[in-house]
């Protein structure tokens, strides 16, 4: 028996292979405390990743972590407006 690409059997297993993973939420730790940054990633993300959606979003952050207990990113930031 010959499998071709076009086999929808193998369709299916590629689809399986390439199943979404949970997204956890990042949250920005500030003076004023936590707040959500407005996107998630997988837990196994690089923090640098995030570092630099932060960047494109204005924020810069000194320290990235994942929190299992939290279930959440939590990204360091320092708030500037308040800082000056």
């Amino acid at each position: 028996m010959e499998l071709s690409l076009a086999d929808p059997h193998i369709a299916s297993v590629s689809n399986v292979e390439t199943m979404r993973q949970r997204r956890f939420p990042v949250l920005l730790d500030t003076a004023k405390g936590r707040h959500r940054a407005g996107f998630s990633a997988p837990a196994d993300e690089e923090p640098v990743q995030i570092a630099l959606k932060l960047l494109e979003k204005g924020w810069t952050a000194y320290r990235i972590r994942f929190d299992q207990e939290a279930g959440a990113w939590l990204a360091s930031v320092i708030d500037w407006k308040r800082a000056a």
